[in-house]
């Protein structure tokens, strides 16, 4: 995580400008080195040995030396440096003193020597200017600069300038050791420093998700130099999975105390090369949230549950008032609602020493982007006269009229601490035909001279290696011309969507009504045959305000002659279809070239319906059934399964799956049996279709019909919590899985049969058959599986 808090410029008139330092000569007492001691190395201030305590952020100095802290962490030098440092010091607190290098980008490059020099400049002056401030605790050269834009950790340009400016600032400052810092722990980045950053001192590391295994895994990647945990906190927007609505899900302030519980214990065992810690983030922050990351709360700065822990840990004594704790906070029904219908919240709280609670609602726009780089973003917009009512025990609010993620927070406090919680929602647009509905049969394309209110403008994937010609004369299946299409890469992806109107992807109005379609019919023929292509209606999902109201796709491998196909609309909603059709294919190792001609939407005109100008009629036949039910994903591993169990999610290292054990099957001779050997983060396996695919390629099965999902499951003691369902794979995908529906489970030692409620889901197409995922609980967890079917 970076963050960014100057630009180049801004820090150049700064120095241009500044006067004389502020400390001529630095104390004894403030000395800081790195000593030795039977092995394991320590931080020294002043000659004694000196363990950091600290948070990053610029949240109060009076709170968090009141809290035990001891340090806090800056990521660069700005006109309030010098305030900064004296506020800390006021309070007894010492800071690692960052200075921020630049990210490569459009405008800096680790190898264009005038831009790096002139950064050379800057770093150098900031160490001359603050050198001797008796707060400064160590020099943080750099954060997060080698990510992946700038060439990672293999860009040894990037590493030839942290050894430089390394060995000038010790030169200069030989008080007060050299750090650089890190995004974790791999891609090579700790060796790279180790061989080629001798003058580096410390390793500064930040971790999120893995911050309890860290010091196992530095040793690992070949650390030896002693390390701070510059940034730890709970899991990061970035290691976590979204959900049915395409949202993530934020713990609560109470659930985030577990991951700075176990981060610190392991950080306090490593004696030997650990030198402290900072958590983040002291203070509050926008990034995806608006509380994700913040230790305080926003607006009060009041602390939260993991402050608490903080305090425990830094002073050897529990907190004399400890935060709120919620138990369950969620939404009394669907997370996905209609614009402008009322949803109630369901709100469980309590406080330890019994105090009164009251609560503050809000609701909040949700943010553009969940992995930001760490940057901070700006906040987005809220909904305060949205509340109908609210009390400790929940809230009743009317969502907005446009359509988009929202995200409604309760900020609980006893008048000292805070909890806090928050659950996204959806707001679907309502939907209101475009239009009335059209005559049918109605053709989307039939001769090119036509005028079409449906245009292929809607280009995907690797676009420049497609071409599309509406007027091609090469042998039509009917009248004159037809639709040439031609992909001239050998790999990668492509498609284009028919569109109304052009060049729209759902933020424009449009589309047709064409309610009475019972089918799509088509013609098609390849080049050569065998080329492999999937064909569809609507594309465009509800996360965009004007979305298509059906989707249905067939995948298809064509002959060199010309066949009629069809796609069933039987039981689709045709009120308001904006991408008419599509295709889309994967790289097949060749150029491919294909044509269309004749594509008709077919069924029976409603009342009133009106053709749009211009356009001619015709018809068709085709093909596509759903797989027959009940379909079986597993029973016994000798069958011909669709669906492969290849999806490994989160700490992948840590799970096992044996598809044929034979303890104790609940039918026939073998069972599943899914080993997660951590005791934190999280984990889970998805069942694909094709193997290894996350909706970058066509697949999965139509299980139109099916109205459950039944399975067998029990746990290896009994107590095992954990999500099965199916569906994983977003809108924002190409090939994305038409359903999602999950269900929590906690599990016995004895097998049970369980079910998930398919009935009036969207069954076309699902990639994702089945999948299981679980938090860890303290300790391994095994359990099995068996019987796995659709009915």
């Amino acid at each position: 995580m970076s963050w960014k808090l100057f630009s180049q410029i801004a820090l150049a008139i700064m120095f241009v400008t500044a006067g004389a330092p502020a400390f001529a000569q630095l104390d004894a007492q403030f000395v800081v080195s790195i000593v030795e001691n039977n092995g394991s190395v320590q931080l020294h201030r002043g000659g004694q040995p000196y363990t950091i305590k600290g948070a990053g952020g610029e949240g109060s100095v009076e709170l968090l030396a009141a809290c035990g802290g001891n340090s806090t962490r800056h990521w660069g030098v700005d006109d309030n440096t010098q305030a900064r440092l004296d506020a800390a010091h006021a309070q007894g607190l010492t800071v690692a003193l960052g200075i921020w290098l630049e990210h490569e980008s459009d405008w800096f490059n680790y190898n264009n020597a005038d831009v790096v020099n002139r950064q050379v400049e800057l770093v150098m002056a900031a160490v001359r200017r603050y050198k001797d401030h008796p707060a400064v605790l160590v020099w943080g050269i750099g954060n997060e600069m080698e990510n992946i834009n700038s060439g990672g950790a293999d860009n040894p340009a990037i590493w030839n300038h942290v050894e430089k400016l390394a060995g000038m600032i010790k030169e200069e400052d030989p008080n007060h050791p050299v750090m650089t810092v890190v995004a974790e722990v791999g891609a090579n980045k700790i060796r790279a420093i180790h061989s080629m950053c001798p003058s580096i001192d410390i390793v500064g590391i930040n971790s999120y998700g893995g911050a309890a295994s860290l010091p196992g895994r530095y040793r690992q990647e070949g650390g030896t130099k002693p390390y701070i945990v510059t940034e730890f906190g709970p899991v990061g927007t970035w290691e976590v999975p979204k959900n049915n609505i395409d949202a993530i899900i934020e713990p609560t302030s109470t659930a985030k105390t577990q991951f700075y519980r176990d981060a610190l214990a392991a950080f306090d065992e490593d004696t030997e090369l650990c030198l402290g810690s900072y958590a983040f983030l002291w203070g509050d922050k926008q990034e995806a949230t608006a509380t994700w990351f913040g230790l305080l709360s926003p607006r009060d700065g009041r602390k939260t549950a993991p402050v608490d822990h903080l305090i425990e840990r830094w002073t050897g004594k529990a907190s004399d008032d400890l935060c709120p704790v919620i138990h369950s906070f969620t939404v009394n029904g669907p997370n996905s609602v209609e614009a402008g219908s009322t949803v109630e919240t369901l709100l469980s709280a309590s406080d330890p020493e019994g105090r009164p609670l009251s609560v503050r609602w809000e609701l909040m726009r949700e943010a553009s982007e969940y992995v930001t780089g760490g940057f901070k973003q700006d906040r987005p917009p809220t909904f305060p006269d949205a509340f109908i009512e609210g009390n400790i025990n929940g809230a009743k609010f009317i969502v907005p009229e446009e359509a988009g993620l929202y995200r409604v927070y309760a900020y609980v406090t006893d008048g000292n601490g805070a909890a806090i919680a928050n659950y996204p929602l959806r707001v679907e647009s309502r939907v209101v035909a475009s239009s009335s509905a059209v005559p049918l049969p109605y053709s989307l394309y039939s001769e090119a001279s036509g005028e079409m209110a449906y245009y292929p403008s809607g280009f995907m994937g690797s676009t420049d290696s497609i071409e599309v010609t509406l007027d091609c004369t090469e042998e039509p299946a009917a009248g004159q011309t037809c639709v040439k299409c031609v992909y001239d890469r050998t790999d990668d992806w492509g498609g284009v969507v028919w569109q109304n109107p052009e060049n729209d992807w759902g933020d424009v109005d449009g589309g047709l009504n064409l309610t009475g379609a019972n089918k799509l019919t088509f013609r098609a023929r390849g080049s050569s045959g065998g080329e492999e292509i999937a064909f569809g209606v609507g594309l465009i999902g509800r996360d965009k305000p004007y979305f298509d109201t059906t989707r249905k796709e067939i995948k298809l491998t064509l002959t060199s002659q010309w066949q009629q196909y069809e796609i069933d609309l039987s039981s689709a909603d045709m009120t308001r279809i904006k991408s008419g059709f599509y295709w889309s294919l994967a790289g097949q190792g060749r150029p491919l070239t294909f044509y269309l001609d004749d594509i008709t939407f077919e069924g029976t005109s409603q009342p009133g319906a009106t053709m749009p100008s211009g356009n001619a009629q015709s018809s068709a036949g085709g093909q596509g059934a759903a797989s027959n039910l009940p379909y079986i994903l597993f029973d016994e591993p000798g069958g011909n399964f669709d669906y492969s169990p290849s999806g490994f999610m989160g700490s992948t290292d840590a799970i096992t799956v044996d598809l044929e054990h034979t303890g104790n099957p609940a039918v026939g001779t073998t069972c599943i049996r899914c080993e997660y050997d951590k005791t934190d983060e999280w984990g889970g396996v998805v069942w694909q279709s094709p193997e290894n695919d996350w909706g970058d390629l066509p697949g999965g099965l139509n299980l139109t019909g099916a109205s459950t999902l039944k399975f067998r499951a029990r746990g290896n003691a009994g107590g095992e919590k954990i999500t099965f369902g199916v569906g994983v794979i977003g809108s924002d995908k190409p090939h994305f899985d038409t359903v999602r529906k999950d269900i929590e489970i906690t599990l016995t030692n004895e097998w049970q049969q369980f079910e998930i409620d398919l009935s009036g889901c969207d069954l076309t197409r699902v990639k994702s058959g089945f999948f299981w995922s679980l938090a860890g609980q303290g300790s391994g967890l095994t359990f099995y599986l068996d019987d796995i079917r659709f009915e």
